[in-house]
C-alpha cells in the first residue's frame, strides 16, 4: 500500500513539473492598447444617424509606451477607422502586415459585436506561419461603456505559443 502511494506521489510530482515546463513555453511578445473616446457634445447632433457611424474618428494617433507597449487613441467622430499602422509596428518573429490585418480583422470584429449590443468581451486569433514551430496568438479583450458605446477600452495582446493549445 505504501508503494502505491509512493508511486502516485511520484507520478504526480512527475506530471506536475511536465505541466509547469510546457506551459512556460508562451511568451508575450507586445500589448496594443486602444482608447476611444468620443466628447458628448459631438454626439448630440447624431442621435438620428446609426450606431455604426460612431465607429469612425476625427483623429487617430499612435505612440509607442517606455515599456514598449502600442497605444492608440481615436477622438472624436470623423471619417478615419480606428486601426493601427504598419510602418510603426515591430513584432518579432511575425511580419507586419499580418500583425496589422489580423489586429484590423479583431478591432473590426469587436466594432461589430459592440454595434448589436456586446460591450464586453473577449476574441482569440492564432496564425502559424510556415517554417516555424509556434503559433501566434493574438488576444483582444475590450470593455464599452453601454450608454456611450462609441467610448471604452480595448486591449490586444500578442504571444507565441510552442505548445499549440495541446
Amino acid at each position: 500500500m505504501k508503494k502505491i502511494f509512493l508511486l502516485s506521489l511520484l507520478s504526480i510530482l512527475l506530471l506536475s513539473a511536465f505541466s509547469q515546463e510546457k506551459g512556460s513555453n508562451t511568451e508575450i511578445l507586445t500589448k496594443i492598447n486602444i482608447i476611444k473616446n468620443v466628447p458628448d457634445e459631438e454626439i448630440h447632433g447624431m442621435s438620428n444617424s446609426p450606431l455604426y457611424f460612431l465607429f469612425f474618428y476625427n483623429e487617430v494617433k499612435t505612440e509607442i509606451l517606455p515599456d514598449g507597449t502600442y497605444a492608440i487613441y481615436c477622438i472624436g467622430i470623423g471619417k478615419l477607422f480606428c486601426f493601427l499602422k504598419r510602418d510603426i509596428l515591430q513584432v518579432r518573429g511575425i511580419s507586419s502586415e499580418t500583425v496589422e490585418n489580423t489586429c484590423t480583422k479583431l478591432i473590426e470584429e469587436c466594432d461589430e459585436k459592440i454595434a448589436n449590443g456586446e460591450y464586453r468581451g473577449s476574441i482569440s486569433k492564432k496564425i502559424s506561419i510556415s517554417g516555424f514551430q509556434s503559433i501566434f496568438l493574438f488576444q483582444m479583450n475590450w470593455n464599452h461603456d453601454p450608454q456611450k458605446p462609441y467610448n471604452g477600452e480595448e486591449e490586444i495582446i500578442i504571444s507565441k505559443t510552442e505548445n499549440f493549445g495541446l
